[in-house]
Formats: C-alpha cells, structure tokens, sequence
C-alpha cells in the first residue's frame, strides 16, 4: 500500500495506530497501581500516586533543562525496557542479560537506522544537541543491524523473533512512526497486555475497565 498510494497509506497507519494507542498501548502501561497491588481489584494508593507524578514532573523539568542527558537515559533505558521484555517473552536462556542489551540496540538500529532524517529532524524539534547521521550513513548502519539481527535471531532459533526482525527490516520502507508503532504497539504492548491478563487471571473486558480512567487521562 505504502508502494502503490503512500497518501493512503500514511492515512490508515495513523487510523490504525491511533486504535492500538488507545486499545493496548496505553491501558498496557495504564495498570502499575495493580502491578504494585498484585490484586486485580486493588486501588491505588495516594503514595504510589504522588511518587508517580513526582518522578514524572522531576524527569519533565530535566527534559528542559538538561535535554541532552535526558534523552540519552531515554534511549538507553528504552533499549533494556524492550530488550529485556522480549528476552523475557521467548524465554531466551543464558547470557540474557548480555542479550537483552543487544536485542534492545538492534530494536533501535533497524527502525532508526533506516528512518536517519526524520529522526534527525525530530531530536532537533526536541532542543536535543546531538551527532546527525546522514541517510547514506544511516544505510551501512541498517544494514550492519540487518546482518546482526537475522544472525541473532538464527543463533537464539524464536519463531517470535524472527517473525519481528524480519517485520521491522521491512518497516524500514514505512515512515519512522509507522515502523515504531508496528513494534511498539503489534508486538511490544500485545505482549505486555498478554502478561497481565494471564498473570491476574482475567479477561480483556476486565483490564478495560480498569485501565479506562487512566488512559483517558493519558
């Protein structure tokens, strides 16, 4: 479609994007009062509330005032955040640690490295000072992800992984928030929303509901 009627295309991921946003993006991150509670019908307490939204306000002024720093704790704790869940995900045993360091870099290679100037022009709209890499140079670095990727991914033998590795090296002809959002929220958010119905015992109606107030406030 992206091939045929970019315009079209374009339309729909966003259309798209906007209902996995809304129905697994945000209500998988949505439920961490119930995580902390470790009871499907816990309440949030006023403590988790206020040391929530004073890490998130601490962190929001470091993004104006420090942004370089900011953005590069960003990357990096994104790369284990995605890393380690999926490591977790497959059930990749030894060195997993080491693993979810490299899986997590590969995530960014691969969307990043083929996306290098709408990246580069969204790190400038972010007030980020940082290296540019021009799209030739983006190029050899996706290229140097591929070749790793399908490598880890034919060393550690996941159907899971290999079905996402080759989906992002073929999102690199998508527009950089297409490619993200087909591993943010196709595989990223699934999975997580999968593990919390699973791990409290209850169904998809269920974790709406309880999600509902917060990712409508989000």
């Amino acid at each position: 479609l992206q091939v045929l009627n970019p315009t079209i295309s374009n339309t729909f991921s966003i259309i798209l994007g906007l209902m996995a946003l809304f129905l697994r993006g945000i209500p998988h991150g949505a439920l961490d009062h119930l995580l902390e509670a470790k009871q499907i019908n816990g309440t949030p307490k006023l403590s988790f509330i206020l040391k929530y939204l004073l890490l998130s306000f601490l962190y929001l002024l470091a993004w104006f005032y420090i942004p370089n720093v900011s953005f590069l704790f960003f990357i990096v704790f994104s790369i284990w955040h995605f890393g380690s869940t999926d490591i977790h995900e497959w059930k990749i045993r030894g060195f997993t640690n080491l693993k979810s360091w490299i899986w997590g870099t590969l995530i960014f290679t691969l969307i990043l490295g083929g996306h290098t100037l709408e990246t580069n022009e969204i790190i400038q709209k972010m007030n980020v000072t940082m290296p540019t890499i021009n799209a030739e140079n983006g190029q050899l670095i996706l290229m140097i992800g591929i070749i790793i990727s399908i490598i880890f991914s034919i060393y550690n033998r996941k159907k899971g992984l290999s079905l996402i590795v080759i989906s992002l090296i073929l999102s690199a002809k998508l527009p950089l928030l297409t490619s993200f959002g087909i591993y943010f929220l196709g595989q990223h958010s699934i999975n997580g929303w999968s593990h919390l119905r699973s791990g409290f015992n209850t169904n998809n109606i269920t974790l709406m509901k309880k999600s509902l107030p917060f990712t409508l406030g989000a």
